[in-house]
């Protein structure tokens, strides 16, 4: 049985082609994602630090009430 040298030749090229554009594909798709990873965490304590000021801000408003102290309720006063 004889092969034909150019088909296999294209065959054997074409497999390398897709496994090429395969992994280029998927090593770019890494390095994109890793980019967006190491973008959130500074963006999570960006977002700590506003919501506690927020909640900060809400406890000094004038009217508020500080969990941390017993209302006179729980003192037994009426």
């Amino acid at each position: 049985m004889r092969f034909n040298t150019s088909s296999v030749a294209t065959l054997v090229l074409t497999a390398f082609a897709a496994a090429s554009l395969f992994l280029l594909l998927a090593e770019h798709r890494a390095h994109s994602l890793g980019l967006w990873l190491l973008m959130l965490v500074p963006l999570c304590l960006v977002l700590l630090y506003l919501a506690s000021t927020h909640a900060r801000s809400d406890l000094d408003a004038p009217g508020s009430v500080d969990p941390a102290t017993p209302s006179d309720k729980k003192k037994g006063h009426p």
